[in-house]
Protein backbone atom coordinates (compact mmCIF):
# COMPACT_ATOMS: atom_id res chain seq x y z
CA UNK A 1 0.00 0.00 0.00
CA UNK A 2 3.01 2.21 0.81
CA UNK A 3 4.34 1.78 -2.80
CA UNK A 4 0.79 2.62 -4.41
CA UNK A 5 1.03 6.02 -2.54
CA UNK A 6 4.19 6.77 -3.40
CA UNK A 7 3.25 5.99 -7.13
CA UNK A 8 0.32 8.36 -6.70
CA UNK A 9 2.71 10.79 -5.92
CA UNK A 10 1.98 11.41 -1.96
CA UNK A 11 5.54 11.56 0.50
CA UNK A 12 5.16 9.12 2.58
CA UNK A 13 7.52 7.96 5.91
CA UNK A 14 7.25 4.33 6.42
CA UNK A 15 8.33 2.39 9.68
CA UNK A 16 8.17 -1.38 9.97
CA UNK A 17 9.71 -4.08 12.37
CA UNK A 18 11.32 -5.67 9.42
CA UNK A 19 13.57 -3.35 8.22
CA UNK A 20 14.20 -5.05 4.58
CA UNK A 21 10.51 -3.78 3.52
CA UNK A 22 11.62 0.09 4.73
CA UNK A 23 15.12 -0.20 2.46
CA UNK A 24 12.61 -1.36 0.05
CA UNK A 25 10.43 1.71 0.07
CA UNK A 26 13.32 4.23 0.56
CA UNK A 27 15.19 2.73 -2.65
CA UNK A 28 11.43 3.90 -3.96
CA UNK A 29 11.47 7.54 -2.40
CA UNK A 30 9.55 7.04 0.99
CA UNK A 31 11.52 8.23 4.07
CA UNK A 32 12.80 5.85 6.29
CA UNK A 33 12.11 6.14 9.72
CA UNK A 34 13.29 4.01 13.13
CA UNK A 35 10.01 4.62 15.08
CA UNK A 36 5.89 5.40 15.03
CA UNK A 37 6.50 8.35 16.37
CA UNK A 38 9.75 9.64 13.58
CA UNK A 39 7.09 8.76 11.32
CA UNK A 40 4.00 10.93 13.29
CA UNK A 41 6.56 13.62 13.14
CA UNK A 42 6.76 13.94 9.90
CA UNK A 43 3.24 13.14 8.82
CA UNK A 44 -0.12 14.70 9.51
CA UNK A 45 -1.46 11.30 8.29
CA UNK A 46 -0.78 8.39 10.02
CA UNK A 47 -1.79 4.40 8.48
CA UNK A 48 -1.18 1.51 10.35
CA UNK A 49 -1.66 -2.13 9.59
CA UNK A 50 -0.49 -4.76 11.45
CA UNK A 51 -1.29 -8.48 12.87
CA UNK A 52 -3.71 -7.53 16.27
CA UNK A 53 -4.95 -5.31 18.51
CA UNK A 54 -1.41 -5.37 20.88
CA UNK A 55 0.54 -4.69 17.81
CA UNK A 56 -1.45 -1.56 17.44
CA UNK A 57 -1.33 -0.63 21.20
CA UNK A 58 2.20 -0.89 21.00
CA UNK A 59 2.96 1.05 17.86
CA UNK A 60 0.43 3.82 18.79
CA UNK A 61 0.78 4.09 22.83
CA UNK A 62 4.19 2.75 23.41
CA UNK A 63 7.54 3.60 23.91
CA UNK A 64 9.00 5.89 20.82
CA UNK A 65 4.95 5.51 19.45
CA UNK A 66 3.07 7.58 17.44
CA UNK A 67 1.04 8.96 20.56
CA UNK A 68 4.78 10.44 21.77
CA UNK A 69 5.16 12.28 18.11
CA UNK A 70 1.88 12.86 16.95
CA UNK A 71 0.74 16.39 16.01
CA UNK A 72 -2.77 18.24 17.17
CA UNK A 73 -5.38 18.04 14.25
CA UNK A 74 -3.80 15.07 12.64
CA UNK A 75 -5.44 11.60 11.39
CA UNK A 76 -4.41 7.76 12.69
CA UNK A 77 -6.04 5.77 10.23
CA UNK A 78 -5.99 2.03 11.50
CA UNK A 79 -6.02 -0.50 8.86
CA UNK A 80 -5.29 -3.50 11.22
CA UNK A 81 -8.88 -6.03 11.33
CA UNK A 82 -9.53 -5.26 14.88
CA UNK A 83 -12.48 -5.27 17.54
CA UNK A 84 -14.53 -2.08 18.14
CA UNK A 85 -13.68 -1.86 21.80
CA UNK A 86 -9.82 -1.83 21.47
CA UNK A 87 -10.76 0.67 18.12
CA UNK A 88 -12.79 2.84 19.94
CA UNK A 89 -10.36 2.71 23.51
CA UNK A 90 -7.53 3.33 20.90
CA UNK A 91 -9.66 6.39 19.59
CA UNK A 92 -10.00 7.89 22.88
CA UNK A 93 -6.94 8.45 23.91
CA UNK A 94 -5.83 10.07 20.25
CA UNK A 95 -8.71 12.02 21.00
CA UNK A 96 -6.85 13.44 23.96
CA UNK A 97 -4.39 14.94 22.14
CA UNK A 98 -6.96 16.09 19.50
CA UNK A 99 -5.80 13.41 16.81
CA UNK A 100 -9.09 11.56 14.87
CA UNK A 101 -8.52 8.05 14.49
CA UNK A 102 -10.82 6.07 11.82
CA UNK A 103 -10.71 2.62 12.16
CA UNK A 104 -10.49 0.83 8.70
CA UNK A 105 -9.96 -2.55 7.73
CA UNK A 106 -9.54 -3.75 4.53
CA UNK A 107 -10.50 -7.10 2.52
CA UNK A 108 -8.59 -7.59 -0.51
CA UNK A 109 -5.36 -9.35 0.36
CA UNK A 110 -1.79 -8.90 -0.82
CA UNK A 111 -3.33 -9.11 -4.44
CA UNK A 112 -5.83 -6.12 -4.26
CA UNK A 113 -2.58 -4.18 -2.37
CA UNK A 114 -0.55 -4.54 -4.99
CA UNK A 115 -3.40 -4.06 -7.71
CA UNK A 116 -4.68 -1.45 -5.94
CA UNK A 117 -8.29 -3.15 -5.34
CA UNK A 118 -8.73 -3.72 -1.78
CA UNK A 119 -11.97 -2.59 -0.01
CA UNK A 120 -12.19 -0.43 2.62
CA UNK A 121 -14.52 -0.67 5.33
CA UNK A 122 -13.65 2.86 8.00
CA UNK A 123 -15.71 4.12 10.69
CA UNK A 124 -14.95 7.38 12.80
CA UNK A 125 -15.58 11.02 13.27
CA UNK A 126 -17.88 12.51 10.88
CA UNK A 127 -15.50 16.01 11.11
CA UNK A 128 -12.19 16.04 11.90
CA UNK A 129 -10.93 17.12 14.96
CA UNK A 130 -9.30 20.77 15.04
CA UNK A 131 -6.06 21.52 17.45
CA UNK A 132 -5.65 24.64 19.37
CA UNK A 133 -3.96 26.29 16.93
CA UNK A 134 -6.07 25.90 13.79
CA UNK A 135 -9.30 27.53 12.78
Amino acid sequence: MAARLLEAGYTVAVHNRSRGAVHELATRGAMACTSGQEVATRSEVIITMLPDAPDVELVLLGPNGVLEGVAPGSVVIDMTTNNPEDSARLAARLHDKHVAMLDAPVSGGDVGARNGTLSIMVGGPKRRLRSANRS
